[in-house]
This record gives C-alpha cells, sequence and structure tokens, in this order.
C-alpha cells in the first residue's frame, strides 16, 4: 500500500526501496552495490536464524530471542565490511572476519553483552568483553582490523 511513507521503515524496506540504501547512508557507500548484496543476504540469513526452533542443531540449543535479532540487524547496518554469520549453541549469534594471513576477529553477540575474539598477523590471541551497549565500538573494531 501507499500508507508506508507515514509509518517509520523498516530495515527491510530501506533495503528493498527502489532508491536503495545509498539515500539514507552515503558513508556505506565504499562499495557500492556488492555491499548492498552481502549486507541484504546477512539481514536474510538474520531473519532465517531467527525461526530456529528449540534443538535447531539436534543438540537441544535453544532458539534466539529478538533482542539478540534486533542487536544483530543493527550491527549489520553498520558496519563497514559484512562478516560472516553463525548460529551458536550458546544463544548468540557469531559474526566474524578473517584475513589471507589468518588475522581473525570475532563477534558473539548475546543479549547483553558481546565477546570479542581476535587473532593478529603473528598468531597473538586477544579476547574482550564489552555490554551490548557499547554495539557501536564494533564498527570502528571492523575499520581497525581492515585499516
Amino acid at each position: 500500500s501507499s500508507d508506508l511513507s507515514h509509518s517509520h521503515p523498516t530495515i527491510e524496506t530501506r533495503l528493498t526501496s527502489q532508491k536503495g540504501i545509498w539515500d539514507y547512508d552515503s558513508a556505506m557507500c565504499l562499495e557500492g552495490t556488492y555491499m548492498d548484496i552481502e549486507k541484504q543476504e546477512n539481514i536474510k540469513k538474520l531473519h532465517e536464524i531467527a525461526k530456529l526452533p528449540y534443538n535447531w542443531n539436534e543438540n537441544c540449543a535453544d532458539s534466539f530471542s529478538p533482542q539478540v535479532i534486533s542487536e544483530c540487524l543493527d550491527i549489520v547496518d553498520m558496519v563497514p565490511r559484512q562478516p560472516e554469520i553463525f548460529p551458536t549453541a550458546a544463544e548468540s549469534i557469531q559474526m566474524e572476519y578473517e584475513k589471507e594471513d589468518g588475522e581473525y576477529l570475532e563477534f558473539n553477540i548475546f543479549e547483553n553483552h558481546i565477546e570479542v575474539f581476535g587473532i593478529g598477523p603473528d598468531g597473538t590471541e586477544k579476547e574482550a568483553q564489552m555490554p551490548i551497549a557499547d554495539k557501536g565500538r564494533i564498527q570502528q573494531m571492523v575499520m581497525e582490523f581492515y585499516g
């Protein structure tokens, strides 16, 4: 219907609108359409993860809370590069980045916090934890990872 303009557009509406994603966020335009497709695929994947029932891994894993899915959609919307996304049996969603040289960056998104794990180019491992309220820091961490 044409009444959509009066309601706040969902992420899906913004992504599939004919004008495209860049109209509302020109800062994300770095990789153009390629990024748009990757982002849409990750949003689709998160919606699939949201539908997983209890015992989805046949090992008694719980389904995912709408809160975790929502936090992940926010993160996917803000990061300069799209991660690989996986559901985990610990009620978290894992987002990971990996470089050819083995350097690795991983975020486990839980309802209330984020666990960060990284492997440097020299093989050094780093771990950290931050409250979900600090999820905006992920954007900077991803930028530094690819910097």
